[in-house]
């Protein structure tokens, strides 16, 4: 368990709470993890660029160690060391299963959020 602790605690610091400009399949480039609210830039219908934020505890959930979308999931609750991944969009954290074990978990953002119009949205 003793390595399983480090293993997760090295990927975790590998990992950057500011991402640079992932491009996602909305329309939008994740800037920025601040706690659980994501920062982005999303093109809007008319074509411009609109700055965007959405607390991802509104979308995202934990449940046994593995992070869900989720409409008002909170799941910053039972989850730390939260950050965005290098190259793919994925929320990484580590999260507390039902023994309250910290397990590593990862979600692909594009999976829970959409782009309405240059916002972001669950």
């Amino acid at each position: 368990m003793h390595l399983f602790s480090i293993s997760v605690s090295l990927i975790l610091a590998a990992l950057s709470t500011h991402a640079a400009n992932l491009i996602i399949s909305s329309g939008c480039q994740y800037t920025s993890l601040s706690g659980s609210v994501l920062y982005a830039t999303c093109q809007s219908s008319d074509g411009s660029d609109v700055s965007t934020s959405i607390d991802l505890n509104q979308c995202v959930a934990n449940t046994n160690g593995n992070l869900f979308c989720s409409k008002n999931g909170n799941y910053s609750a039972t989850c730390s060391g939260c950050g965005l991944s290098a190259n793919a969009g994925y929320l990484v954290c580590t999260c507390n299963d039902y023994n309250q074990a910290g397990q590593y978990a990862d979600i692909e953002l594009d999976q829970c959020l959409t782009n309405s119009d240059g916002n972001l949205t669950c």
